[in-house]
């Protein structure tokens, strides 16, 4: 469990991490290289520092056979394992305020996240909006980008605790992925409080 010869990395990531905490802003990290040169350490230590901070650590891993199979469906688990850590950590008060915000941002589109998303349903339980089992958009790609990054906002400006995000062989995610996150980063940059990796 030591990472040898990656001080001054590690040294910058607890900096940037001690920002985040401090600021309670969009902060992140882009760990590259190759093969043995302590990637995956670097971000366990990221996941050390999450944990010492009462933080929620979710992590996406995309594997390269699975490219094309399920679109979106790595970065939807890591979504329903934030959604499940929230609603364990949440008061009855945020979970009441975190409903009504996702009911006016995501209206009658959140029924196409809850499909990539089940735990969605969690946040979402009042039986006045049920999520409906059909919806319609003009751009099902478009809504997703929109809604995930909606999600993420309502609950990062809620969480009491940090939310650390790390995603794993990022060369191996399909299309529609990467497009996600692009527009995750983006739209973190306009007020949502996480750490990605």
């Amino acid at each position: 469990n030591k990472l040898y010869g990656r001080q001054d990395e590690e040294d910058k990531l607890n900096k940037l991490y001690q920002q985040y905490i401090q600021e309670k802003t969009f902060k992140g990290i882009i760990i590259s290289g190759g093969a043995g040169a302590g990637k995956s350490m670097l971000a366990l230590h990221t996941k050390r520092l999450t944990n010492q901070s009462n933080g929620h650590f979710c992590s996406a891993k995309f594997e390269q056979n699975e490219m094309y199979s399920k679109p979106l469906a790595t970065i939807g688990d890591m979504f329903n394992t934030l959604c499940e850590a929230f609603v364990e950590g949440a008061s009855p008060h945020d979970l009441e305020m975190v409903e009504k915000e996702l009911e006016n941002r995501l209206g009658n589109q959140a029924s196409l996240l809850a499909g990539v998303v089940p735990s969605l349903i969690k946040l979402m339980p009042s039986p006045s909006h049920q999520l409906e089992t059909s919806s319609t958009c003009v751009d099902a790609a478009v809504s997703m980008r929109y809604l995930f990054g909606e999600l993420l906002r309502v609950i990062s400006s809620h969480s009491k605790r940090p939310i650390s995000l790390f995603i794993d062989d990022l060369q191996f995610a399909d299309h529609a992925s990467l497009h996600l996150i692009g527009y995750l980063l983006y739209s973190a940059k306009g007020g949502s409080s996480v750490f990605f990796i």
